[in-house]
């Protein structure tokens, strides 16, 4: 039951990260992230009565609001930048450097913390940065003076930095809502999608870009959102099955599916090399959730 859980959350969050990624290849990427949040407030209110109902669950106290909008704040930039990266960059190097990221950013808040890694979860961090820069690398051509090899150098550089942006982002994000408590069930959850909601909409007012898509985009942008607020949902009820140690592996994986659907249906080239560098990116990102 774990294995199917962690499969459909990552399937989920590669699917929706997917389809925001080619929306905001067509229209502004806060446009996107503004019209995706509005699902999973709903969402996840709808779990919030189920847990009341069934549980007793405490009140957030005002410390924990503030860290659970931190959250929200944190991933609404994070998402922004991600969409911005898939808009104007590859799949391929966007949705895996923002992985090694953001769990790198948690580690280190919770080495300063005074964590200890297992000896499997060290060895996927010096995993991970091996892949980082592997897949950080140019890999056009063999000769440096080959027109897509200059070509490819600026463009790498923006991809990088955007990525580099929204992991530390979500790393942020993933701080926060593990110093928000779980003693709260759902709630900080909540709480941070609808701060996550909200400062999408005023982002977009202030950009002076639309808040909700228009059609052709409106359905694709609110599947995304609903997929990955179902993912969201499903991970919290596998963690409540005590689950976690099974499905938090596997939902590590989710860029897979990114770069998957963009060679699959973008057609996407990869490149060996770079091919390489992401199967190491996720087997270090294995390996840290296992450990």
């Amino acid at each position: 039951m774990g294995i199917i859980l962690g499969l459909l959350v990552a399937i989920g969050y590669g699917t929706s990260d997917f389809i925001g990624g080619v929306i905001s290849r067509r229209i502004p990427s806060i446009t996107v992230v503004a019209t995706t949040s509005v699902i999973g407030p709903i969402v996840l209110a709808l779990v919030v009565i189920i847990e009341t109902n069934t549980s007793h669950i405490n009140a957030p106290t005002a410390r924990e609001w503030l860290i659970a909008a931190g959250a929200g704040i944190g991933g609404v930039i994070g998402l922004s930048l991600l969409f911005r990266g898939y808009a104007i960059g590859r799949f391929s190097v966007v949705a895996p450097i923002t992985a090694v990221v953001a769990t790198l950013a948690q580690i280190l808040w919770g080495l300063a913390r005074g964590e200890q890694p297992s000896i499997i979860a060290l060895i996927g961090i010096v995993i991970t940065v091996v892949a980082a820069v592997i897949i950080s690398q140019s890999h056009a051509a063999p000769d440096a003076q080959t027109e897509i090899a200059i070509a490819e150098r600026p463009a790498l550089k923006i991809e990088l930095t955007i990525a580099i942006g929204a992991g530390l982002a979500f790393g942020f994000s993933g701080v926060a809502y593990a110093e928000a408590g779980s003693s709260n069930g759902i709630w900080p959850v909540l709480i941070a999608r609808s701060v996550f909601c909200l400062a999408a909409v005023l982002i977009a007012l202030v950009a002076g870009k639309r808040v909700i898509a228009s059609r052709p985009n409106l359905g694709p942008a609110l599947l995304s959102g609903l997929i990955e607020a179902v993912a969201l949902a499903v991970f919290i009820i596998a963690i409540r099955q005590d689950f976690l140690s099974i499905v938090s592996p596997i939902a590590a994986l989710s860029p897979a599916f990114v770069v998957l659907g963009a060679a699959a249906l973008l057609h996407e080239p990869i490149g060996k090399i770079r091919a390489g560098g992401l199967i190491l990116a996720l087997g270090g990102l294995l390996l840290i959730a296992v450990g």
